[in-house]
């Protein structure tokens, strides 16, 4: 479908921001029933600390989220498909990075230093201290964090837009849709 992307009469990002507002869409509703189905069904409870701190740091977390995911989809002008293969490689250390298995501040000054990087690092962090009121326990403060995802998620975004405006006129004035063979 990439080409067909890529002919549509409308600018890349917004393209690419209508595509990931239906994923948050789909990813959102699928989590609400989930939560509502286990508070019905089995009676959990799940209080949350600080639910609008938590809130503007989902926010500020999918912001730089999709910052990062646009400029790495410029990378498909120029390697074709051969970044997917890529893609999934790096995603195993992502995660271990990103501080899904465990709370990153466990592996120390300097590792943390460069995962916090990847913006699920610094939202994951923040996520588990406002939703479970251990503040402290993380990398840094919940504000602090949310301020670093915010100004993360401007420089992605502005970086992002460059990027694919940039390689579609190069695209565009080698006169094919990926510049390099697949």
């Amino acid at each position: 479908n990439l080409e067909r992307y890529l002919m549509t009469p409308m600018p890349r990002a917004a393209l690419l921001l209508g595509m990931a507002l239906g994923g948050i869409y789909m990813t959102g509703t699928r989590a609400l029933l989930i939560y509502l189905a286990s508070k019905l069904w089995f009676k959990v409870s799940f209080p949350v600390a600080d639910p609008w701190l938590a809130l503007a740091v989902f926010a500020a977390t999918m912001a730089a989220l999709y910052g990062l995911g646009m400029a790495i989809s410029s990378l498909f002008f120029m390697a074709g498909r051969g970044v997917f293969n890529a893609l999934g490689l790096m995603m195993e250390p992502i995660f271990f990075l990103g501080g899904f298995y465990f709370p990153v501040k466990y592996l120390g000054l300097f590792a943390w230093a460069a995962a916090s990087l990847i913006p699920t690092t610094l939202g994951l962090d923040a996520l588990r201290q406002t939703m479970t009121g251990a503040y402290r326990t993380g990398l840094l403060a919940p504000e602090i964090e949310l301020a670093i995802l915010s100004g993360m998620a401007v420089v992605f975004i502005t970086l992002s837009i460059w990027a694919v405006a940039r390689l579609e006129e190069m695209g565009r004035r080698e006169g094919k849709l990926i510049l390099k063979n697949q």
